[in-house]
């Protein structure tokens, strides 16, 4: 991944990227709560230094094949300039719901406990990750979207919910 994180690429403002994402997610989901507002006003904490590169932004199991003692990365269709941990956040969601991701012939076998320790064995192992300010928190905002667009195709209260919980996690843990 370094390789490839590596590339020099045209910066851009990330934070009003991240911050659009998150407000059109609200309004689509006809959100009310103020606790968003509050995540709005995080994002310019979180996410005002930026360590760009070329991302895969796709980065899954199902598209890492290892071959010849080789890791070949699969599936390019949503490369993107971006913060390099960026294309962590599908991987950092495994913890919770790794069958998302999951290949159809194995979907039965895939277990949470699994990926429990999944990401910090890979900040661990990775230099550049362990030098980004705020790298749990900027996970925990991807997260977040993530599930907002869940709840906006499945409607189901518990996923708002959990949103909410990482919210105030972060504004708590200030």
């Amino acid at each position: 991944m370094q390789s490839l994180h590596n590339k020099k690429v045209e910066e851009y403002d990330f934070n009003k990227f991240i911050k659009e994402k998150i407000r059109t997610l609200i309004k689509e989901c006809n959100i009310t709560d103020e606790l968003y507002d509050e995540l709005l006003l995080l994002c310019d904490i979180y996410f005002k230094e930026n360590k760009f590169g070329q991302i895969h932004g796709d980065l899954h199991f199902d598209n890492i094949i290892y071959q010849d003692r080789k890791l070949i990365l699969l599936d390019f269709e949503y490369s993107m300039a971006a913060p390099i941990d960026y294309d962590y956040r599908i991987l950092n969601r495994y913890k919770k719901v790794p069958w998302r991701w999951a290949f159809s012939k194995t979907d039965m076998l895939t277990t949470e406990c699994d990926y429990q320790d999944l990401m910090q064995i890979i900040i661990e192992n990775d230099e550049e990750l362990k030098k980004i300010s705020y790298l749990k928190e900027r996970l925990s905002i991807y997260e977040v979207i993530d599930l907002l667009q869940v709840y906006k195709n499945t409607h189901k209260e518990e996923i708002l919910e959990e949103s909410k919980k990482i919210v105030k996690e972060l504004k708590y843990n200030r």
